[in-house]
């Protein structure tokens, strides 16, 4: 018996460490893979490094290079990359361990701009603090958004899916508020940049018709973006993906007992990840979706 138990710890050994690709170091991904290090580290047979990177696309590559075992990935970018990359990205090479929190889509446009395909008319009269009607995405086919870091992705998707054709501008979050074209910014709700961006006055979110998305890409989720606009409180429907903690999938199938370990550990602790007041605030949103069932079209570890 001793003799197995050795056999086995050598082999859990030789596969090597759990290496979580997260995102940058001050970021909600980040600190989500350090509480579930903290919560799920003992009942998994190998140990986790939590690894910053570029987000969600660097994670997706990092399975693919070795460089991850595992990563924090937008289901957005999940799909996009299934469907423009499938030798790298596919059911059979990646799996889902778990489901996270949503993120909401944040499309911000100058107040009282207008695409320049409008034709001089204005989509809707904007008044502070009023509901907004819902905005169609194809009104800003061609026009060039803006973004940064991780929301570029998102950014990416939503024109690919929509055959939106945006040409993406690369800005910082300095150079935001001095910005005169749309830019998409996709985050935990409050988004911080976001919050800057309407205090100055300059900038309004749109309203996103989320039956108009669904019918052509179900992935996105139906939410609201709630901020103080004027004083006022101000609820704007959107849209809204899920991040993901993906695996590689290995051949070997005692390869993927850690992963399913994984994602039952987190299973267990949802709840107290939720209201344990040292972890990442957006675990309240993963906790939210586990209750719904919240999943997407893919293969999860362990099903």
């Amino acid at each position: 018996m001793k003799k197995l138990l050795l056999i086995s710890a050598l082999v859990a050994m030789a596969f090597g460490d759990i290496k979580l690709g997260t995102g940058s170091t001050s970021g909600n991904y980040y600190k989500m893979s350090k509480d579930i290090k903290s919560y799920c580290q003992s009942s998994v047979s190998e140990d986790i490094q939590v690894l910053p990177s570029e987000g969600s696309l660097d994670n997706l590559q990092g399975l693919g290079n070795k460089k991850f075992s595992m990563g924090i990935v937008q289901s957005d970018a999940l799909l996009m990359m299934a469907k423009t990359n499938p030798s790298t990205v596919n059911l059979n090479l990646i799996k889902i361990v778990e489901g996270l929190h949503t993120e909401t889509l944040h499309l911000m446009v100058p107040i009282n701009y207008q695409p320049p395909t409008s034709g001089g008319s204005m989509w809707d009269k904007y008044v502070v603090g009023q509901k907004p009607k819902p905005v169609n995405l194809s009104s800003l086919k061609g026009q060039v958004v803006s973004s940064w870091g991780g929301s570029l992705v998102s950014a990416k998707a939503l024109s690919y899916f929509f055959g939106l054709n945006w040409k993406l501008n690369t800005i910082t979050e300095a150079q935001a508020e001095n910005t005169n074209t749309p830019i998409l910014l996709v985050g935990g709700q409050p988004y911080p940049a976001v919050e800057k961006l309407l205090a100055t006055g300059k900038f309004r979110l749109l309203s996103i018709d989320y039956n108009a998305i669904a019918s052509v890409a179900p992935m996105y989720q139906k939410v609201s973006a709630s901020y103080r606009v004027g004083g006022k409180q101000q609820t704007v429907p959107t849209i809204g993906i899920q991040a993901l903690l993906v695996g590689k999938a290995f051949k070997n199938e005692d390869r993927n007992k850690p992963a399913i370990a994984l994602g039952q550990c987190l299973k267990k602790n949802i709840a107290d990840l939720s209201d344990d007041s040292s972890t990442s605030p957006v675990w309240q949103s993963a906790y939210e979706n586990t209750k719904k069932n919240q999943l997407i079209n893919w293969t999860y570890f362990g099903k």
